[in-house]
């Protein structure tokens, strides 16, 4: 007796199955070792968005003034630093030579 295969939206044996839209927290999403120096700010977790598991950056920069991490997030989809360093650079004046000194 020849049993069918699953189709690519079933998953045998009752395992978990994930589309497009959800990320296994098991299974890491890039195994390419970090090199870009924005990854020294900002921490990748796993949080629900919109009821869905997505993996995400958030920003652990702290101020002088206030302790507490700025808790910034983006969704973390092709591997992009572009609105990590941004974000960096417009809310916390840090670029890759460190911290922007104020001229006025």
């Amino acid at each position: 007796m020849n049993t069918p295969l699953p189709s690519e939206n079933e998953s045998p044996d009752n395992a978990p199955s994930f589309n497009d839209n959800e990320i296994n927290p098991a299974i890491p999403v890039n195994k390419r070792n970090k090199t870009s120096w924005v990854w020294n700010y900002w921490d990748e977790e796993i949080q629900e968005v919109n009821g869905v598991s997505r993996q995400v950056i958030v920003c652990k920069v702290t101020d002088t003034s206030n302790p507490t991490p700025c808790g910034k997030i983006y969704l973390k989809s092709s591997g992009s630093t572009g609105n990590a360093i941004t974000h960096l650079r417009n809310k916390h004046d840090i670029t890759k030579e460190g911290k922007i000194d104020q001229v006025c």
